[in-house]
């Protein structure tokens, strides 16, 4: 048993780096294809508005992924689901390399990919979560760091790439760091059952059982079979005094004289004989049917015996029967074919995990949250650097700014393991915290206009945000459970997803409307930490609930007594 525990412990090691690659992978190719952005707009002489279109079906692509991440996962596992998102992930990135204009990167720079990395991230933090047990905060915040590290260190590896080999160079190098979701997916598959080893003492006891077993099966058979004869000798006999038919008794007494002298020799010939003859004569008699024993009374006599009944002919009632039985073939495959398909269906809601909206308050609040969160930070990542731009600071200065929130929100990432293993304070009370910060870091970002001011801001960002995104699994863990944490980290990228599409048009039309960043930040933050509210109500409406439904089911007891 210590050797098994100990093999347990390692290939979980193994998991866990598998799937801090795989996070890697989805921090590289989600938020840092927009490297390419500039080289296609170049080389396919376009708009940025026409370019631009590829990221939001990339992203839009994200949200589609989580209608299915959740029931693939619930079919086929993790370990598939991963071989399937990195399968539309390199195909869809290798065939980029022959695009001939943006409406073909549209779906396999957008769609393909975008499905592909969505079900990877999703299937990667679910099995994280079913290998870790004990440590599993610490454990996730080390797979969010993946995304971190991917958005830090592969955009400037394909910006290098695209120089030395061009865009479609670097596409390939790309589709490679892919690739190595693959051995991440071939660690995860689970291990096949071993049969247990029987001792010889168990394997004998084991063979005389089922000898035991096949000698019983027979006697039963033999049982069966006697039962069935005597049935059927007894149903011949009455049928025969019934009808009738044995009008040749000569023949019968000579056979039974036979069967009495030399049984063993003459039985096959008699009853060959006797039923040679029977068949002869009941061509003759069919038409004289009458009972033959003196104790029955003529009522008790079955209707289709009677002389005045016409016979049914044979063929009619036999296509009868097989056109109504074709009816009701047809109208079986069709009724059963409605209900396959209405029960797919039904299968496939309960598997996306739609009824935890019903049974679970915690989770509706946390995917409310999640569209407010979604639209803001979008909003923030996208207009950030270029709202310090336009205060006046120098466009290398100012793309120094990610750098500093990819460095808080790695440092996030890493830490919030260890706080929420404290137990100070509940993830979901330390996730309302978060956003509580990020919406007053967003409302203070337009306070100054000084360079180390907005890298201090950049910091409290990403180390806000990072611990946002690595909370959601923990939260959703203890809202919904282990077992249904699969299809709800579906519907929370889909409600994310949301957000993130139309994040940026928010800002945009916001900026549009005053000609100024601050407005955007201010109704951004403004909303954070309004949203930030909303987690809290978490305990007190559950307790409500639970009031309410004891004491619903205090009325019915009272009910069904006063009927007793």
């Amino acid at each position: 048993m210590d050797e098994k525990k100990k093999s347990k412990s390692k290939r979980r090691w193994f998991i866990l780096l598998g799937a801090h690659i795989s996070m890697l992978v989805y921090g590289a190719t989600y938020r840092s294809f927009g490297v390419f952005l500039v080289e296609w707009r170049r080389y396919f002489d376009s708009s940025v508005a026409e370019i631009s279109i590829i990221m939001s079906v990339l992203s839009g692509s994200v949200i589609l992924s989580g209608f299915c991440s959740g029931p693939f996962m619930k079919r086929w596992g993790c370990h598939n689901t991963l071989l399937i998102g990195v399968a539309c992930s390199i195909t869809g990135t290798i065939t980029s390399v022959f695009a001939d204009s943006p409406i073909v990167l549209c779906f396999t720079s957008g769609i393909l990919p975008g499905f592909g990395v969505g079900l990877i991230k999703n299937a990667a933090q679910v099995l994280v979560a079913f290998h870790f047990k004990k440590g599993y905060s610490r454990a996730n915040g080390f797979i969010s760091a993946g995304v971190a590290l991917g958005i830090m260190t592969v955009p400037p590896l394909l910006q290098l790439c695209i120089d030395v080999y061009g865009w479609r160079g670097a596409l390939l190098i790309s589709a490679g760091i892919q690739a190595q979701v693959i051995p991440s997916a071939l660690v995860a598959r689970p291990r096949p059952k071993k049969k247990p080893v029987l001792s010889t003492k168990t394997r004998h006891e084991k063979l005389v059982a089922d000898i035991e077993d096949g000698a019983a099966e027979m006697e039963l058979l033999d049982k069966t079979l006697e039962i069935k004869n005597q049935s059927s000798h007894a149903d011949e006999n009455e049928e025969s005094e019934s009808t009738g038919c044995v009008q040749n008794d000569k023949t019968v007494v000579e056979a039974s004289e036979e069967i009495q002298s030399d049984p063993d020799e003459n039985r096959l010939q008699i009853e060959n004989k006797v039923t040679t003859d029977d068949a002869r004569t009941h061509e003759d008699c069919a038409a004289e049917v009458h009972t033959t024993s003196s104790g029955t009374d003529s009522k008790s006599v079955p209707s289709i015996l009677e002389p005045k009944s016409k016979p049914v002919p044979l063929d009619d009632t036999l296509n009868g029967d097989i056109n109504s039985m074709e009816v009701h073939t047809d109208e079986t495959t069709i009724q059963n074919n409605r209900t396959s398909k209405c029960s797919w269906i039904i299968q496939f809601f309960m598997s996306s995990g739609w009824p935890l909206f019903r049974e679970s308050i915690g989770f509706t609040l946390f995917q409310t949250c999640q569209i407010t969160i979604g639209l803001c930070y979008t909003a923030i990542m996208t207009h950030f650097v270029a709202s310090a731009v336009y205060s006046g600071i120098d466009e290398q200065l100012a793309s120094f700014l990610l750098s500093a929130l990819g460095i808080g929100s790695l440092i996030a990432r890493l830490s919030n393991g260890w706080v929420i293993d404290l137990k100070l304070i509940a993830p979901e009370h330390l996730y309302a915290l978060a956003m509580a910060i990020l919406g007053v870091s967003t409302i203070l970002s337009r306070a100054s206009q000084a360079y180390g001011w907005y890298v201090f801001i950049a910091f409290l960002f990403g180390a806000s945000s990072g611990l946002l995104k690595c909370l959601v699994p923990v939260v959703l863990r203890k809202f919904v459970g282990v077992e249904n944490l699969a299809p709800a980290m579906g519907i929370f990228t889909i409600f994310t997803g949301v957000g993130d599409f139309i994040g940026p048009i928010f800002a945009g039309a916001l900026y549009d409307a005053k000609e100024s960043y601050n407005l955007p930040f201010f109704v951004a933050g403004s909303l954070l930490a309004v949203s930030s509210c909303i987690l809290l109500l978490e305990r007190p409406l559950r307790r409500c609930k639970d009031r309410y439904q004891g004491l619903k089911s205090h009325e019915i007891e009272a009910q069904n007594e006063s009927v007793v």
